[in-house]
């Protein structure tokens, strides 16, 4: 008796469940589980920016999807400055989050003068699209939610941050690159490289097939039609044509000491003549600095931009023509 049919039909088999579950991790990098109503309320305790005692006003986007041409919904909120201002702050939530977890940034950017516009990225929340894809189509859906809430309010988007939290952060560096009159881009608990994120992640959750990321990675780039490397952070950094502060988490499990000292690197290489700082924050976990202490939490994004109004003002002193002119 052979048992070499046996055996060919066990390995087989064992390939055929090996493709299958490389697609789904694929499949699962594309598609982030979706933050629900009843999943936010459970997790987060909150619905609304009204559950933080936040007025607010929905606002939709209708953009066009360039990886197909056709029209992509992005809902958000504008929640308005408690005082008449022309400074707004787009908040950029994190993987599998919506606008939903990024207001927990609101308050404390409402305290500083800032009108706050959060929005649910691509594939996130109540936003369309079926692929979430590491800020490379993502990049040009917040481009133009920026060229609509600039026509929309004038007024008070006459100066715009960025603030993106994790995957977020991606965004909002690449979006940094693109756009050439941004006031500030504020990085939270950034990662270096997306393909180095998947393997931590991986490993955190105990994934099987840790040879198999690079595959499920470069699995998903094909589905996706997203080349995920044109959008490292790490790359993008040192090209954002505006001042830029990074806050990494000290107890960070999802970024590692030596991916935020890459980012730390990618920092230092930007022109001097623009701000960058770089802000670790003890004992705090990935995008939880806020919770660390709020006011001081507060304190650093109020120093990060007063610096950035004195850099201003100088460089305005240095081009202006002496009385004897």
């Amino acid at each position: 008796m052979t048992y070499a049919p046996l055996i060919l039909m066990l390995l087989l088999t064992g390939a055929g469940l090996t493709v299958v579950l490389l697609r789904l991790m694929a499949g699962h990098l594309l598609r982030p589980p979706r933050m629900t109503d009843s999943k936010a309320l459970y997790i987060l305790n909150r619905l609304t920016p009204q559950d933080l005692e936040l007025p607010y006003q929905p606002c939709n986007f209708e953009v066009q999807d360039v990886s197909d041409a056709t029209p992509l919904h992005l809902s958000g909120w504008w929640i308005p400055s408690e005082t008449e201002s022309d400074q707004t702050v787009l908040i950029l939530h994190g993987y599998s989050d919506a606008k939903v977890g990024g207001i927990a940034w609101a308050p404390v950017w409402r305290s500083l003068g800032f009108h706050v516009l959060a929005i649910d990225l691509r594939a996130h929340g109540e936003s369309g699209g079926c692929y979430s894809t590491a800020g490379f189509y993502e990049r040009h859906d917040v481009c133009q939610v920026l060229d609509q809430i600039r026509r929309q309010k004038p007024h008070e988007t006459r100066s715009i941050v960025i603030f993106g939290v994790s995957l977020g952060a991606t965004v909002a560096a690449a979006v940094g690159c693109m756009q050439k009159n941004l006031t500030a881009v504020i990085l939270e608990s950034p990662y270096d490289d997306y393909k180095n994120a998947i393997v931590t992640h991986g490993r955190r959750l105990a994934m099987p097939l840790e040879w198999g990321y690079p595959i499920a990675y470069r699995w998903a780039k094909r589905l996706g039609r997203a080349d995920f490397d044109q959008v490292r952070p790490i790359d993008l950094i040192p090209n954002i044509d505006c001042p830029v502060l990074v806050i990494h988490s000290g107890s960070d499990t999802f970024v590692s000491s030596d991916q935020q000292a890459r980012i730390d690197q990618a920092l230092s290489r930007r022109s001097g003549s623009l701000v960058s700082r770089s802000v670790v924050i003890p004992d705090a976990q990935h995008t939880r600095g806020l919770l660390q202490d709020p006011l001081a939490y507060r304190d650093l994004l109020k120093q990060f931009l007063t610096d950035i109004r004195l850099q201003a003002g100088s460089e305005i002193q240095q081009i202006s023509p002496s009385p004897s002119e």
